[in-house]
């Protein structure tokens, strides 16, 4: 009898692994992965050929196609312009433009321009308000008391945008009876993958933002044309864009070159998280002119990984002897001075960052300004290259100013 029960048992524990297993194939699968390298082509379609492409200088994750009807000959022949992601193709149709009858299925039409956007990307905004499209915006997943963006806050305190709940559970008979034209989700929206097929058996067009796994910080700022392109205001976001590589050229290099920068916070279990080493933070810092602290740390973890958790020794290991700490405090707390720094971390007392008085606070909007990446990066330019000459707080000097960091006391 007891073997048996062992036996049942035993086949049973088998059993629900293999099942877990399979649950966590499936999963995979679907979500794909969002970091991983893909060459972007558009899809094929019989008796269309390539007569154009357009690739970012930057980005790795989209790129625009245009297909002409072979058979058509030359001239005349009618174009349809696709958008490419690692995982999704969108048709871009014009005004009055119908799909080609043979197009592959899987594919997501869009009828340009864009006017009535629901984003629940909080990445997408900033830019389309960066080229003058945020009056395509109509609703947003983010509520109003999360935003920093002046100009997105005026427009849901005066109707213009409507906030339609969490991007996992919007509200469908609002969105039904207000009609969005497109739906833009992060790839968060993987992890609800019900609410985008509920969305998409709705009728609305599902567009995926990859920005966000885009390893270089100009690459993300170049999502930018995607939502340009889409919106019809794409001259508007090459020339953002172009204004925006020319503050990143004309940075100066420190005279001290390497300096090593700590980029962390402490959560709510008073344990320190870093970005991961391929996260476009260290990049930023590494393109400012400096070394990211954590470089050898953050091997140990996917290098896809955006945050890590480790533990205050590791951070202690890499930091102590850092020129420069940035805290995060767009994810907590901010911190009103060094003091308040170091009751959280008190072994970091000796660091040289802390005895010179380099320490900075990044502020709550750091993530909400994709648009203002440029500037950010020229802010970590300015306190490794003359930090001497950026005021305590935005607010106390005539002195050069950083925009999204905060030098501590």
């Amino acid at each position: 009898m007891c073997a048996f029960q062992f036996t049942r048992r035993f086949f049973s524990a088998i059993q629900c692994a293999l099942t877990f297993a399979l649950c966590a194939l499936v999963v995979s699968c679907s979500s794909k992965n969002p970091a991983e390298k893909v060459a972007l082509s558009p899809p094929s379609i019989k008796g269309f050929s390539v007569s154009g492409e357009i690739r970012p200088e930057y980005a790795e994750g989209f790129a625009f196609f245009t297909l002409v009807d072979s058979a058509s000959g030359k001239s005349g022949a009618e174009e349809f312009t696709f958008l490419q992601t690692p995982y999704e193709s969108y048709l871009c149709l014009k005004e009055g433009q119908t799909a080609p009858k043979n197009l592959p299925s899987g594919v997501t039409l869009l009828t340009l321009p864009l006017r009535k956007i629901y984003s629940a990307s909080l990445a997408a905004v900033p830019l389309l308000d960066s080229c003058g499209a945020l009056d395509s915006v109509a609703f947003t997943s983010t509520a109003l008391q999360n935003w920093y963006l002046p100009s997105v806050i005026s427009r849901i305190n005066d109707g213009r945008i409507i906030y339609c709940g969490k991007y996992s559970s919007p509200d469908y008979e609002l969105l039904l009876s207000k009609k969005p034209d497109s739906v833009i989700e992060s790839t968060m929206i993987f992890h609800a993958s019900k609410t985008k097929e509920k969305l998409e058996s709705l009728g609305f067009p599902v567009i995926i933002d990859r920005s966000s796994y885009e390893k270089d910080p100009l690459g993300r700022l170049e999502w930018v044309k995607v939502w340009g392109k889409l919106s019809g205001f794409e001259s508007e976001a090459d020339d953002f864009f172009e204004r925006q590589k020319s503050i990143v050229k004309n940075l100066s290099m420190p005279a001290v070159k390497d300096k090593k920068v700590a980029f962390f916070y402490i959560n709510s279990n008073n344990l320190p998280v870093i970005r991961g080493k391929d996260d476009y933070i260290p990049r930023m810092i590494k393109i400012a002119g400096g070394r990211y602290a954590f470089d050898r740390l953050s091997t140990k973890y996917k290098a896809s990984s955006p945050s890590v958790t480790v533990s205050m020794e590791a951070l202690y290991s890499a930091a102590r002897d850092a020129d420069v700490i940035i805290y995060n405090s767009s994810i907590t707390a901010p911190l009103s001075s060094i003091g308040e720094l170091l009751l959280k971390c008190p072994l970091l007392e000796k660091s040289p960052a802390v005895i010179q008085g380099q320490v900075w606070s990044a502020g709550k909007n750091v993530y909400e300004s994709i648009a203002d990446t440029a500037l950010l990066l020229r802010d970590i330019n300015l306190i490794l290259s003359a930090p001497d000459t950026c005021s305590l707080s935005a607010s106390e000097s005539d002195s050069p100013e950083t925009k999204f960091l905060r030098r501590l006391k």
